[in-house]
């Protein structure tokens, strides 16, 4: 057996906008409006680079029916070119998917409910068939999804595939592995790290996978820990520090929600700890000079607040026991119980 080597993307989810991005400034929501359709052009650069035989994308084009004939008008060209250049294209659909006008024209083989894909290639002819998926054979390699597998295939390699949002590798109850190589970009906070596809090289009974990253925008949450907290301005910088160090660790622009959870001990200023103040100035100082990190968010969820007793005023320290015996409550956290505290001392300073 000759060796295959293919890319594998599930789900492509174009047209669907990456969300979470409130109050966001220009250059992000510029990101942000192109990010999936650059992820897919990314897989596209990705295959064609690698040297790929085919590229195959297993899951859905778009999240909604409305969105496919757009979207199939949109990937003609960067599908078109990547065949030009030698990369075949295998797209798997689903129910009525694969009679949509200009789907069969943008690949090379449509993979329909109840098919397999398999693989040949000898003498240096590369075929790709797209045959039932109970069909007995013998090819170099068949691509199988795990909705429909059969147990009777003799493909020379086998690569069980279940279309998935992430990328995961699990294994099936016949003990065969089954790979999701995930979107080429994530589209919301809770889809947090690095999205992309896989790399997969078969031959003589092996396949080796690896995974790219292809996406423009990751969702992140990240801890601060290790900073004394005084006043404001040392969440200020504890948050600017962090982000400047996570940009020099990681490439591309991140979102981030930002929680610091260590003891609070400071003096009068309590009243400056307004997460949204908080979030306004850290945002004001990285737009100064964009360091490829958005915070999203800011939550001050401290293990313990304690206020020093000098040039503390009464009437705060009586505002701060009354929330402390709050916080006892079921359903009460410090966070609430913070900004309580803050908001109290700001009506406190302003009275």
């Amino acid at each position: 057996m000759f060796g295959i080597r293919f890319v594998h993307t599930d789900h492509l989810r174009l047209a669907s906008p990456v969300t979470g991005l409130a109050a966001a400034p220009e250059w992000l929501r510029r990101q942000a409006r192109d990010a999936t359709r650059q992820a897919v052009i990314n897989v596209c650069d990705i295959a064609r680079n690698w040297g790929a035989d085919f590229l195959l994308i297993a899951g859905r084009l778009s999240e909604s029916a409305d969105d496919l004939p757009n979207v199939i008008a949109w990937l003609a060209a960067p599908l078109a070119d990547l065949r030009r250049r030698g990369t075949a294209v295998a797209i798997a659909t689903a129910g009525d998917t694969a009679e949509l006008p200009g789907l069969a024209d943008i690949c090379d083989v449509l993979i329909r409910s109840g098919e397999r894909l398999d693989v040949d290639r000898t003498l240096g002819k590369f075929c790709l068939n797209a045959v039932p998926a109970r069909r007995v054979c013998n090819s170099d390699l068949s691509v199988c999804f795990m909705s429909q597998a059969s147990n009777g295939i003799q493909a020379n390699c086998r690569y069980l595939v279940e279309p998935a949002v992430r990328q995961e590798t699990k294994m099936a109850d016949q003990g065969h592995t089954v790979y999701s190589a995930g979107s080429p970009q994530g589209l919301q906070p809770g889809e947090e790290g690095s999205f992309g596809c896989l790399l997969i090289a078969a031959e003589q009974g092996n396949v080796e996978t690896t995974f790219e990253t292809t996406d423009i925008l990751r969702f992140a949450t990240a801890a601060i820990d290790d900073r004394p907290i005084r006043c404001s301005n040392d969440v200020i910088n504890a948050v600017m520090d962090a982000s400047r160090e996570l940009a020099r660790r990681e490439l591309g622009t991140w979102i981030v929600d930002w929680r610091i959870e260590q003891r609070i001990q400071c003096y009068s200023e309590i009243a400056d700890f307004i997460p949204e103040d908080l979030l306004r100035r850290v945002r004001e100082a990285l737009q100064s000079g964009h360091v490829g990190i958005w915070p999203r968010r800011i939550d001050v969820e401290p293990q313990e607040i304690r206020l020093v007793q000098d040039r503390v005023p009464s009437s705060l320290r009586e505002l701060a026991s009354v929330l402390v015996v709050q916080a006892t409550a079921p359903g009460h956290q410090n966070q609430s119980v913070l900004s309580a505290l803050a908001r109290g001392a700001r009506l406190l300073r302003v009275a």
